[in-house]
């Protein structure tokens, strides 16, 4: 079955060809799909990380998780008590009555930010780091991991510290497409050197519609996920273009 992920992003402004047809119950999922892709990018882009984590035991890895970091975990006062709901990704939660499902849902969400001393990417006196750069191409990364995750594990998904299910195996099967290195189909190297062909020098900050279409064209080689990622253009989804 081929999966279509889609990015939305804004261009100039143009005219665009609409689908006069109501909406299907497919397209409204879509359209569901697509905000919350849209609350990743604006979550992510806050750029609330300054800093580069440093390589960890796993060289390649560029995810910051609890399997790497067993002894940490999320703060008392992480989310306030609260009566309005607390909504991640589609779900609503209570802070008051489903604190522990809340914290279960944010733990099995793949984080990936700034790294340093990975391998050169392009050669050997290739830059090693993507501090203060690759913030979007960060981003990226983790809402194509949302969406695979999906794809292969189901929203209801969880994570735990044993690795022993199916599920938990196709989970680190995820995480290898975008380890650190050149030869994962989307690591911060095959990013960063597709944009270069695209005239994006390495080094420099992407848009959200550079990553967009960056990940659009990696995803052509990608003959395991069977998936294509559609961009749309000036916040619109057309039918006819994703039928």
């Amino acid at each position: 079955m081929l999966i279509s992920i889609a990015f939305v992003t804004q261009s100039d402004p143009q005219t665009t060809a609409h689908n006069p047809n109501p909406l299907s119950d497919a397209t409204i999922r879509l359209v569901v799909f697509l905000v919350i892709v849209s609350v990743i990018f604006l979550w992510i882009s806050m750029d609330l990380y300054s800093m580069a984590l440093p390589s960890g035991s796993n060289t390649f890895f560029p995810v910051w998780s609890y399997e790497s970091d067993p002894n940490s975990d999320l703060n008392d006062d992480d989310f306030p008590p609260t009566e309005d709901p607390v909504w991640l990704l589609g779900i609503k939660y209570s802070s008051l009555h489903e604190l522990d499902d809340l914290r279960s849902d944010v733990k099995s969400r793949i984080w990936i930010t700034y790294r340093k001393n990975f391998v050169g990417i392009g050669g050997p006196n290739g830059l090693t780091s993507d501090s203060g750069w690759g913030c979007m191409l960060r981003c990226g990364q983790m809402a194509l991991a949302q969406a695979l995750s999906i794809r292969h594990l189901t929203r209801d998904w969880r994570w735990t510290k044993s690795f022993t299910l199916e599920s938990d195996l196709q989970y680190r099967e995820v995480l290898k497409l975008f380890e650190d290195k050149r030869n994962s189909l989307y690591s911060i190297h095959q990013i960063a050197l597709m944009g270069a062909s695209e005239g994006k020098p390495v080094g420099n900050w992407f848009g959200p519609n550079t990553i967009a279409q960056v990940l659009k064209k990696l995803a052509a080689y990608d003959k395991c996920n069977d998936i294509v990622i559609h961009v749309a253009m000036d916040n619109m989804v057309v039918i006819d273009e994703i039928s």
